[in-house]
């Protein structure tokens, strides 16, 4: 598995930002479970100098408003040019940070909160802790280090713990013309599926897994029982091995499990440290809905209109 040791001339910078705010008390300054940081201009003409910082909870984006509740139980619409930036938040209790996509995407919010900070001078003060503390995760995983579901691990020992699950890995797989050695279902988006196999990740149609036979079908499905019924197969019918087990367990290992969402007329999007999925109200995953009580209420209500 290609894995990354993060981009020090990010990290540098970032750590940087940190010092020349001052000495920064992370056990005092928590980041949220969820929401994030919204800047809001004082007009649509006014200058970023006055831009004021809010952290939110939640929001819903509809066209070009979106409605931000934040953590008093108040509400507020906004639209550009009065809505200048969001920033989210990354949940460092339910991460995963494995690969480099994940790391990218958390490079990606930090390099977008140094921006903001520099832009808008009075978010600079909401801005320090999410920016030192992803100062601080990017240099532990220059140590050597990775997150797996809000834990740190030693690369190593991710690597060990991921072999030993090699065993429910199918061998070999034709899929699309393509050959494809151990692979195991990782992800999956709309009716895309993410693979992991020796030669990284690729990301193939749903369409033409469902076309392999049943055999190399329920083989694959194994590998991952989360995600079987995808292929046809319920987990509890595979007769998974504890390796399958294991591998389930860290079957996000090259994406978040946390998320915040908008939602866009019809779709519902799902945002992600190393990506962005998007569904139809009607097709929301129901693992997606459970993980999130805000999420499933604004669906329901969104539906309803």
């Amino acid at each position: 598995m290609k894995i990354r040791r993060c981009c020090r001339s990010i990290g540098a910078a970032l750590a940087a930002v940190v010092l020349s705010f001052g000495s920064l008390n992370l056990s005092a300054a928590p980041i949220p479970a969820k929401g994030g940081i919204v800047v809001i201009g004082s007009s649509a003409s006014g200058g970023d100098e006055f831009a004021t910082a809010h952290e939110y909870v939640s929001v819903e984006t509809f066209g070009m408003t979106s409605t931000f509740t934040f953590a008093d139980g108040s509400s507020k619409q906004l639209q550009p040019p009065i809505l200048r930036r969001m920033v989210p938040y990354p949940s460092y209790g339910q991460l995963t940070l494995v690969s480099d996509e994940d790391w990218q995407g958390l490079e990606k919010i930090g390099a977008e909160a140094q921006d903001t900070a520099k832009r808008y001078p009075k978010a600079t003060a909401l801005m320090q802790p999410l920016i030192g503390q992803i100062a601080s995760a990017l240099e532990k995983h220059r140590q050597g280090n990775v997150v797996i579901a809000g834990r740190w691990m030693p690369l190593q020992e991710y690597q060990r713990q991921h072999a030993s699950a090699k065993a429910d890995y199918v061998p070999l797989l034709e899929i699309a013309g393509k050959i494809y050695k151990n692979v195991r279902m990782s992800a999956v988006k709309d009716q895309e599926i993410k693979l992991m196999h020796d030669g990284g990740f690729s990301t193939v149609q749903l369409d033409e897994l469902k076309k392999l036979p049943d055999a190399q079908r329920k083989a694959l499905a194994k590998t991952n029982p989360r995600m079987a019924p995808l292929l046809g197969f319920k987990a509890d019918e595979l007769g998974a091995s504890a390796g399958s087990m294991a591998a389930a367990a860290v079957n996000d290992a090259n994406r978040p499990t946390t998320f915040s969402f908008s939602i866009s007329g019809n779709n519902v999007i799902i945002n992600r440290i190393g990506g962005q999925e998007t569904y139809a109200l009607d097709k929301v995953p129901q693992e997606l809905l459970n993980a999130n009580v805000d999420l499933a209420r604004a669906v329901k209500a969104a539906a309803g209109r």
